[in-house]
């Protein structure tokens, strides 16, 4: 195999968006299978080829489900070990999907729309004018700048601004606005990257040099880290945020909120946004909550990415989400960057029936290479989104539906996540080194 060795930071998962049962009777659901296979390049009719029937229908499934865990944690294995690991409870789902996200662009109407309803929301529609502060980040040279014509500044470079150019583009793909006290980035389907400017103000009240309270445009960098974890662990903590204090539970329901809310267009068929994880940290005299928003699709999570060092063994690398959601008050979110909330996920086999995690479990351990030997904290139903290199300069993104078995791999000192493709038993897996492992969440 390959090993693909690749360090992990927001911009990189940005880019990318910007992983025994018992026999029974199942099959594709109804008027679904293949459904959109000539998107994408990756062989869809090969997948389903390595389907194996050994499976069990979802309903039959989840009845067994305890009984199978049982006897998980009652085998030993030689590898794997499951003395301390948690079982996420069996997700209320009718599908598991192999699939692909969506790459039709946003129109040039559906972004001044939300553009508009952006401003209305954050109470600045009257003092943006967006005919002289809405740029458009083409890049490449249908982005470059004609001699003479007017642009903003984004401070790496200049873009021309998106009504003069409005004629002449095929969607609304790089709408931007770059101001003082708010930013926001329209990226492929919707808005990727917002800051309302609630942080800048506060932090220039306490005379924070401008550079600084810039800084919170992409809330990243700023502040000390406090604590961090799981939302049902530390629902109940509170710190003083800008107007007072609020619990991490109550900053999660906002974030939820939020993204339920949001937006002008609609939200894709089976997709949920919830906050999973929390970052505390410090800012000035206060803090703030940065939650790790997690992506469900028809109740099944969709993996993110923790941001640290990690090791692909083979042809692979992972696309996992990176959303984040920032509060700093008690009225909702002030910043988010990740994916837009209205990206679409495109079914290209769809089955009501899956391998169990006790065969999956078995399969781990027969087909394990010989440099692991995983503790294994946490088991549970994930998508997992891989790129792969398509030609020399082009890359796709497939999202299999996976058992997932996260723990520490001790012959290498390494986060490790192991994944076993329900459908066809397939393993993928990869090692992972957190920038600061005594803080940095392990997903």
């Amino acid at each position: 195999m390959h090993r693909i060795q690749m360090t992990f930071v927001l911009a990189t998962v940005a880019m990318v968006f910007g992983l025994c049962g018992c026999s029974g009777e199942s099959g594709s659901l109804s008027g679904s299978a293949d459904e959109e296979a000539g998107t994408v390049a990756y062989s869809v009719t090969d997948y389903r080829k390595r389907i194996r029937e050994d499976r069990i229908t979802l309903s039959d499934y989840e009845k067994q489900y305890d009984e199978e865990i049982k006897a998980v944690t009652g085998t030993e294995y030689g590898k794997l070990h499951f003395e301390t690991a948690e079982f996420e409870d069996f997700p209320e789902t009718d599908r598991l999907v192999l699939m692909t996200p969506s790459v039709e662009k946003i129109s040039v109407e559906d972004t001044i729309a939300e553009t508009e309803n952006w401003l209305e929301n954050i109470g600045k529609v009257d003092e943006v004018n967006l005919s002289t502060e809405l740029g458009i980040d083409l890049r490449g040279s249908e982005g470059e700048l004609r001699e003479g014509e007017d642009s903003i500044d984004l401070g790496a470079y200049f873009v021309p601004l998106f009504y003069n150019r409005m004629d002449e583009l095929s969607s609304g793909d790089g709408a931007v606005i770059m101001r003082p006290d708010c930013y926001m980035c329209i990226d492929r389907v919707g808005m990727s990257q917002m800051s309302d400017g609630k942080a800048c103000e506060y932090l220039r009240a306490k005379g924070a040099a401008d550079s600084q309270a810039t800084d919170i445009l992409n809330m990243e960098n700023v502040g000390d880290p406090v604590v961090s974890g799981s939302i049902k662990e530390l629902s109940d903590v509170s710190y003083p945020l800008i107007n007072g204090e609020l619990s991490i539970g109550a900053g999660a329901e906002l974030v939820d909120e939020y993204y339920s809310d949001m937006g002008t267009m609609e939200h894709p068929d089976g997709i949920r946004y919830e906050a999973a994880e929390v970052e505390v940290y410090s800012l000035e005299d206060v803090f703030f909550y940065r939650y790790r928003v997690q992506r469900n699709y028809y109740n099944v999570p969709i993996v993110y990415a923790a941001e640290g060092h990690y090791q692909f063994y083979s042809d692979y690398s992972l696309s996992g989400e990176g959303t984040k959601a920032y509060v700093v008050d008690n009225e909702g979110v002030t910043a988010f960057n990740g994916t837009p909330y209205n990206e679409g996920l495109i079914p290209l086999v769809t089955e009501d029936s899956l391998i169990g995690v006790a065969e999956a479990a078995d399969i781990l351990e027969e087909d394990l290479a010989a440099q692991i030997n995983a503790d294994i904290s946490s088991v549970g139903l994930a998508y997992l989104p891989l790129v792969f290199q398509i030609e020399e300069n082009s890359f796709e993104t497939i999202i299999f539906p996976c058992w997932k078995f996260s723990g520490r791999n001790t012959v290498k000192d390494e986060q490790v996540n192991l994944y076993v493709d329900v459908l066809t038993g397939e393993i993928y897996y990869y090692g992972y080194t957190p920038f600061d492992q005594e803080f940095e969440l392990e997903q």
